[in-house]
């Protein structure tokens, strides 16, 4: 899963609420995800996945 953030991570900063949001994630399959969004400090937007199927 945490491959799709790869892909779809902006250059857009996380606020520090929102990095503060990420800690109440307790679902196992998303703590990989969150762990990346942490140490990029970014956002991920779908947006950017659908561009790779045009």
């Amino acid at each position: 899963m945490y491959h799709a953030y790869e892909k779809c991570k902006s250059e857009e900063v996380i606020s520090p609420k929102r990095m503060k949001i990420l800690e109440r994630i307790t679902d196992d399959r998303l703590k990989p995800v969150v762990e990346r969004i942490k140490a990029y400090g970014t956002a991920g937007y779908q947006e950017m996945l659908m561009e790779e199927t045009k």
